[in-house]
């Protein structure tokens, strides 16, 4: 039986319904981990779904288990990453080719005076002084060429209406097609 080899598999075996009801009911999946010859840990995706005959009753199950290592690991890379922007004094913001602020950390909102909830959809024209304009969308042009602008010395705008000497790095932010989509 499938019990004695993977209990977990066994499990959702059983939880899958002698007769269908409805389409959701007849898969089940989830994480687990497998220990390989070597003993190592393996993270994973266990999937089961039943196999029905026209009579509706279930005629039999179909197993799959999806290594999913290296999905685990890039969660965690991008978790640890995402850990280090948030706890960065220095402000790291994310903004469109358009120039409309898509992320916010706290070194931003220490910096400019702008809480996330309050930037984020905003043009990130609102912290650069309007002399200054021109200067920022070449720089947007750049970015968007693929080009990496900076260190940039300029002047930003605090919420507060003060100015603030700033050191600027525009980086292509490029999605998973290849395409420059930010910076």
């Amino acid at each position: 039986s499938i019990e004695r080899i993977f209990p977990e598999e066994g499990a959702a075996a059983r939880a899958l319904p002698s007769k269908v009801e409805s389409a959701s009911e007849d898969r089940q999946a989830q994480e687990t981990v497998y220990r390989d010859k070597n003993g190592r840990r393996i993270p994973v995706l266990f999937s089961s779904a039943a196999l029905y005959g026209t009579d509706g009753a279930m005629q039999g199950i179909v197993c799959v288990a999806q290594d999913i290592s290296r999905l685990k690991a890039a969660e965690e890379a991008s978790s640890r990453l995402a850990a280090i922007v948030e706890s960065s004094h220095d402000a790291i913001l994310s903004q469109t080719l358009a120039g409309q602020v898509l992320s916010w950390n706290d070194g931003a909102e220490r910096l400019y005076g702008y809480a996330a909830l309050e930037i984020v959809g905003r043009a990130l024209m609102t912290v650069v002084p309007p002399e200054h304009g021109a200067e920022f969308q070449q720089a947007l042009e750049r970015v968007a060429r693929g080009e990496r602008v900076g260190p940039l010395e300029t002047v930003g705008l605090r919420k507060d209406g003060n100015r603030l000497p700033v050191s600027v790095t525009i980086s292509p932010m490029i999605d998973t097609s290849g395409r420059v989509v930010g910076g």
